[in-house]
């Protein structure tokens, strides 16, 4: 399976979301509440005979609100749940956005691996 048909399984699982989703980046113009999701590499991987035989990708998928218990996080994770072959951990939340300077965003970030 190719690496682009392994990161669309996630794509395609965030974009049941009732928030906006964007790959890499969100445009500067972007208010709360979004998802920003990205790939950073390759996760474990296995090889026989000098070849690579299985390779998992890995990223994070990261939320930025501004409203407390916003429920979409659930949401997020159910997503995460429907992509077969997925591995997926909460990794942290934080409250205050380090990009923007903006101290009433909550930003929680969930880290993936796919095969």
């Amino acid at each position: 399976m190719s690496i682009a048909s392994k990161i669309k399984r996630i794509r395609d699982a965030l974009a049941v979301l009732d928030v906006p989703v964007y790959h890499y980046y969100a445009p500067s113009s972007q208010k709360p509440p979004y998802v920003v999701w990205y790939e950073e590499g390759e996760g474990g991987s296995f090889d026989v005979d000098t070849r690579k035989a299985e390779q998992s990708i890995s990223g994070y998928v990261e939320f930025f609100t501004k409203t407390e218990y916003d429920e979409t996080a659930d949401d997020i994770q159910e997503a995460l749940n429907g992509v077969d072959h997925c591995v997926w951990s909460y990794s942290s939340i934080i409250y205050g956005d380090p990009i923007s300077d903006d101290n009433n965003t909550i930003h929680y970030t969930w880290s993936w691996e796919v095969v």
